[in-house]
C-alpha cells in the first residue's frame, strides 16, 4: 500500500482529532504572537477540552459495544453442541441436593417416584416441616402403562444381559414383574397418605397418569427466579445409564424451563388422584 495512501486513511479514520491539533496549534502560535486576546484564548482552550472530552467518552462507549459484540461471538463459538449439553447421562445428584436444602416447592414426575423419594426422604419431610409443598406424579398402578413399565424393564434386562433372549419374552411372561412393580407404587401411595396433615392443607398432593411419562422432570421452587430443573428424557428400550438427561436453571434456561414447567401443569391438570389398587388373583 502506497504511504499516501496510508496517510489518507489515518487522515480519515481521525479527522476529529487531528482537526482539534490544527486548532490547538493555531491558537498556541496566536497566542506567542500576541495577536489574540488571552480571554478568548482561554475560552478556546476550554472548548477543545470539552470536545476531547466528548471525544472520549463516544470512542469508550464504541469500544463498550465492540466488545459486547465480540464477548457475543466468541461466546457462541466457545458453546458446546447439543451432543456435548444433553446426550450424555449424569445423575446431577449435587445440584438437587442443593436445591432442595432450601427448597420451598418441589414437583416431581417420574414413573413411580417412590426411587427419588427414598434418596431424598430428610430433604422432602424438611421441605413439609417449613410448610413447602410438593407435588408428585405418577403411573397409575391399575392402568396399562404400568405393564408397558414392566415390559420394558423386561426388555431392558434382557438387552443389558446381552443374553439375546427378549426374542422369546412376551409380555404374559412378566407377571411377576408387573405385580411387584404395582405392589411398589401402592406402597408409594399408602405411605403418601399417612401425611394426612400436609395433605389437608393442600402442602403434599399425589396424582396419577395413564401414560408412560416422556421423562422424569424435578423442579424445585420453579415458580420463583432461582428455580431449577432435572431433566430426563423418557426411553422404552433403553437402560437408565442410556438416557439424555441435562439440569436447567430458569435465569440461563428460560425458554425450555418454561416449556418443562408447562408440559407439567398440562400434565398436573390431566391427572387424577392416586388411590390404592388391590388386583385378585
Amino acid at each position: 500500500m502506497k504511504t499516501s495512501t496510508i496517510i489518507w486513511n489515518t487522515i480519515k479514520s481521525n479527522w476529529d482529532t487531528i482537526l482539534i491539533m490544527v486548532i490547538v496549534g493555531m491558537i498556541a502560535l496566536l497566542g506567542f504572537l500576541q495577536k489574540v486576546d488571552q480571554q478568548v484564548i482561554s475560552t478556546a482552550i476550554l472548548s477543545i477540552l470539552f470536545l476531547l472530552a466528548f471525544n472520549l467518552l463516544i470512542s469508550r462507549e464504541t469500544y463498550k459495544r465492540l466488545q459486547k459484540t465480540t464477548e457475543g461471538i466468541l461466546s457462541k463459538l466457545e458453546r458446546p453442541s447439543a451432543d456435548d449439553v444433553i446426550f450424555e447421562y449424569k445423575d446431577w445428584i449435587d445440584e438437587i441436593d442443593t436445591a432442595l436444602e432450601t427448597a420451598k416447592e418441589v414437583w416431581l414426575l417420574s414413573r413411580t417416584c417412590a426411587t427419588f423419594w427414598e434418596d431424598h426422604i430428610q430433604q422432602m419431610k424438611n421441605i413439609l416441616d417449613r410448610k413447602g409443598s410438593i407435588r408428585l406424579m405418577l403411573v397409575d398402578p391399575s392402568d396399562g402403562a404400568l405393564r408397558m413399565i414392566a415390559n420394558s424393564a423386561r426388555f431392558m434386562r434382557a438387552r443389558d444381559l446381552g443374553n439375546g433372549q427378549f426374542s422369546k419374552v412376551t409380555l404374559y411372561d412378566t407377571p411377576n414383574r408387573l405385580e411387584k412393580l404395582r405392589e411398589r407404587v401402592n406402597e408409594f401411595i399408602e405411605y403418601i397418605s399417612d401425611y394426612r396433615l400436609q395433605i389437608a392443607k393442600g402442602k403434599l398432593n399425589l396424582r396419577v397418569i395413564d401414560f408412560l411419562p416422556p421423562q422424569t422432570l424435578v423442579i424445585v421452587n420453579g415458580n420463583s427466579k432461582n428455580g431449577v430443573m432435572f431433566v430426563e428424557l423418557g426411553a422404552f428400550q433403553s437402560s437408565k445409564r442410556n438416557r439424555p438427561t441435562f439440569f436447567l436453571q430458569k435465569d440461563k434456561n428460560s425458554t425450555l424451563f418454561s416449556f418443562y414447567m408447562n408440559e407439567f401443569e398440562a400434565m398436573w391438570e390431566d391427572a387424577k388422584p392416586g388411590e390404592v389398587v388391590v388386583t385378585r388373583s
